[in-house]
């Protein structure tokens, strides 16, 4: 899977809860917190989409 680097700006809080996740949570990055976070939404989202066109 080749991945692609986007530019996010985000409020100064959240970036620190992300930072938090990172070092009490032991992922290697922001990235990595983002990337698990928009994959969870992602497929949540879709699946229930899936479901409501059965």
């Amino acid at each position: 899977m080749t991945l692609e680097a986007i530019a996010v700006r985000l409020p100064e809080k959240i970036v620190s809860r992300l930072d938090t996740l990172v070092s009490q949570k032991g992922y290697t990055s922001r990235g990595e917190v983002i990337r698990i976070a928009l994959r969870c939404y992602y497929i949540n989202h879709f699946s229930k989409k899936m479901k409501n066109e059965l």
